[in-house]
């Protein structure tokens, strides 16, 4: 499959921290592609085994839950719709946006912008966000129940340069790019045996990453995530379509990420180094601690736009970490380790 197809197919699903069983549900569908031992544990993360030479154990990891909001009550009068944030989500830019409400039945609405010929001063100050499905308090509540989740949504549409835009490409870009290191792999004989983890609630606490890394105990692990990219009012020398930035962080192995820019050089990978002080802010957090501790790098993809409906990431970056992935894979993993 094409990998603007999987980010078109991926786009589409509903996968809110917690609520993530549509998305989970497709994922299974892709893996059996690859391998027959495909399942779900208890807190919905879609794991798949690959069975290689047995010498050691590699997992490729991505999150496939996004942010959104999650119903907490209906007004009496209006029938308006009372939420709350689930997850990171940017209320910044809430006001004016469409929206999808799954409840009994999936209910568009929006949420609602005050005027700015009437909101003065007042307008300007982030206020408690509601949602308008046009529908009066004694229909809606027959439909929609508190804790029901509300993506923000936007169409996927294609940019110039082999760019991408849309919601959710944190992280349909990590999910997308294992999906092709695995067509990589495909038929080849592999020298470990590989877990692959697509990851529930790391929006929200990194809770699955934390519970199917302690089942499955992995020798070496690779987290893939999205990282922040250049543009307007973001100080960093990442660039969407400039290549791969690899994680170097206290809680990540030096010699992990020493591994990965020795290979990324060999094989002819633009990246850079990407250098965090304390954690790396994904499930690389929870991986690297988990059970008797595992060898644990980050790649990241440049992302523009960040937890907003128009995302941005290069086709190219993602493919660029599908390779990484096959190679890391094909060698054993870290060498002489």
């Amino acid at each position: 499959m094409e990998t603007l197809d999987i980010l078109k197919n991926l786009s589409s699903l509903c996968g809110i921290s917690g609520a993530e069983q549509t998305k989970n549900e497709y994922l299974h569908k892709i893996l059996k592609e690859y391998t027959p031992d495909s399942y779900s544990d208890a807190l919905g993360n879609c794991i798949a085994k690959i069975k290689g030479n047995g010498k050691k154990q590699i997992m490729l990891e991505a999150h496939l839950d996004t942010v959104g909001l999650i119903v907490t009550g209906i007004d009496e009068k209006s029938g308006f719709l009372r939420v709350d944030k689930c997850g990171g989500a940017d209320e910044r830019i809430m006001s004016a946006q469409r929206v999808k409400v799954f409840g009994k039945r999936v209910l568009d609405g929006v949420i609602p912008s005050t005027p700015p010929h009437l909101g003065g001063e007042s307008n300007k100050k982030t206020g408690k966000i509601s949602v308008d499905c046009g529908l009066p308090y004694e229909e809606i509540r027959e439909i929609v129940s508190y804790g029901d989740r509300i993506e923000i949504t936007n169409d996927f549409f294609t940019l110039k340069n082999g760019t991408v835009s849309g919601t959710f490409l944190d992280n349909n870009a990590g999910i997308a790019a294992i999906i092709k290191a695995l067509d990589l792999l495909k038929d080849k004989e592999l020298p470990c045996d590989l877990s692959v983890v697509f990851a529930t609630r790391e929006e929200t606490g990194k809770q699955g990453a934390q519970a199917a890394c302690f089942s499955l105990q992995p020798d070496e692990a690779i987290a893939l995530d999205v990282t922040f990219s250049a543009a307007p009012g973001v100080v960093t020398d990442i660039c969407t379509g400039k290549g791969i930035a690899i994680g170097a962080s206290p809680i990540l192995q030096k010699e992990m990420t020493s591994a990965l820019c020795t290979l990324a050089e060999k094989i002819g990978v633009p990246y850079c180094v990407e250098v965090m002080g304390r954690g790396t802010h994904t499930d690389a957090d929870v991986i690297t601690v988990s059970g008797k501790g595992v060898k644990t790098g980050l790649i990241s993809i440049p992302l523009k736009n960040m937890h907003t409906p128009v995302e941005i990431a290069a086709i190219s970056d993602i493919e660029l970490t599908a390779k990484m992935l096959e190679a890391f894979v094909l060698q054993g993993g870290i060498i002489n380790a």
